[in-house]
């Protein structure tokens, strides 16, 4: 819509509230007194119920911050445990391990592929000094 447009509906709404104003008050009091009334009512019921939003989303903040505060020790409390039963098991495997014999070694015997290279190397011939 035009700027004009408005402007002109605006100054038309003014001149007529302003001619009708003093017929209008005299008989509309009651009616706009107990509109006002209404309004204030539906706004002090509208700031009882943010206030009760806000206490609702504060206790579920609350909630949720304290929830989250605990998994983390939860979850630092689960690994420490998991990191003493590694530890107790390699202790036990080390032990186990300490109290056996040790093994034979096995005496290594030469494979065919040892020999052959044996063979192949020529005793390095060392040149006379001159």
């Amino acid at each position: 819509m035009p700027p004009y447009l408005l402007f002109s509906l605006g100054a038309l709404t003014g001149a007529g509230v302003a001619l009708l104003a003093p017929s209008l008050s005299r008989n509309s009091r009651p009616l706009i007194k107990e509109a006002m009334k209404t309004a204030l009512l539906l706004a002090r019921q509208a700031q009882v119920s943010a206030v009760q939003l806000a206490e609702t989303m504060e206790d579920l903040y609350a909630e949720a911050r304290a929830e989250a505060d605990a998994e983390p020790a939860a979850a630092a409390a689960a690994a420490r445990a998991a990191v003493a039963r590694a530890k107790a098991a390699a202790s036990a495997t080390r032990k186990r391990a300490s109290t056996r014999k040790p093994a034979a070694k096995k005496a290594s015997r030469p494979t065919a592929k040892r020999v052959v290279r044996t063979a192949q190397r020529a005793p390095r011939e060392t040149a006379p000094n001159a």
